[in-house]
């Protein structure tokens, strides 16, 4: 019954909780802080300001309201036609009181979720809806697994240059390359890595585009990994750079002479700080200020 009857009914309660939700905080979260920031300044307001904010509350009763119409609506509408299929499917008493008593569990989430949509209006979003998301989640996760692509890049990064370093120090007999070379490399691979990560992204998002478990896959959140990958990139070029200048310079790494450990040491630097970089959610920043339609 549940898969058949009422896992479709409840996707449509949820999906309607997560247009409020995603809307209030990746599309118009800046306005509505500032918003709820006015309101407990009433003091300090003009007669017009006043007049605003009594016309946004309006407004919000009015979308609180026709939520809660609507997902009681479709509650009453499930229940009617829950009872028919119960009394058409089952005929033995407790098969159809076990029955009842699953569809009055899984309907019965409907009044909550009115209650936490309104509450998102009221109150605003706290930073538990938000971390709980499943789209902040999701990110999140490919942001751990950044931290696995970097690791990699360091790694084969490391070995082809320490090889050049051989190759230019111990058999050419000539000064080692610069180790910017070393830091380019390590960004090409991880740059690299994180074009296949896209392009698997948006071959997910296209084939299942439609399914429940991946609703969440869209244009949106594709945009919001790219900016995290661009703004947390560019963060550590400039780091890394300023790191790379002072480690070839400075007579206590030696490069020159101890190469293979200046190598070593810079790569570990490189990982340790990009691990730390890494839990900023840079991709927040484009939910604040993102202005086009989710």
């Amino acid at each position: 019954m549940d898969k058949h009857f009422l896992r479709p009914i409840v996707n449509i309660a949820e999906e309607i909780q997560q247009i409020h939700f995603d809307f209030l905080t990746k599309r118009v979260r800046k306005s509505l802080m500032y918003y709820h920031e006015w309101k407990t300044r009433k003091y300090a307001l003009t007669e017009e300001e006043m007049a605003t904010i009594q016309d946004i509350d309006n407004r919000i009763d009015k979308i609180a309201k026709q939520v809660d119409t609507t997902l009681k609506n479709i509650q009453s509408t499930a229940y009617k036609k829950g009872k028919e299929f119960i009394n058409d499917k089952f005929d033995d008493v407790d098969d159809k009181r076990e029955a009842q008593k699953r569809m009055d569990e899984r309907l019965g989430h409907f009044p909550i979720m009115s209650d936490a949509i309104e509450s998102y209006y009221r109150r605003g979003v706290n930073w538990l809806d938000i971390v709980f998301d499943k789209q902040f989640l999701y990110l999140y996760g490919i942001k751990l697994v950044n931290i696995g692509l970097f690791f990699a890049s360091v790694y084969v990064s490391r070995v082809i240059f320490k090889k050049k370093y051989q190759k230019d120090v111990f058999e050419m007999h000539r000064g080692p390359s610069s180790l910017f070379i070393f830091l380019g490399m390590i960004f090409g691979f991880f740059t690299a890595f994180n074009v296949f990560m896209l392009l698997f992204l948006i071959l997910l998002s296209y084939l299942f585009h439609r399914s429940d478990n991946f609703s969440f896959l869209g244009s949106f959140f594709i945009y919001s990994y790219v900016v995290d990958f661009v703004l947390s990139t560019c963060l550590m070029g400039c780091l890394y750079s300023v790191l790379t200048y002072f480690v070839s310079r400075k007579r206590y790494f030696n490069y020159k002479f101890d190469g293979y450990k200046t190598i070593e040491g810079l790569g570990r630097m490189l990982f340790i700080i990009t691990a730390w970089i890494s839990l900023t959610p840079f991709f927040y920043a484009y939910w604040i200020i993102n202005k086009e339609t989710l």
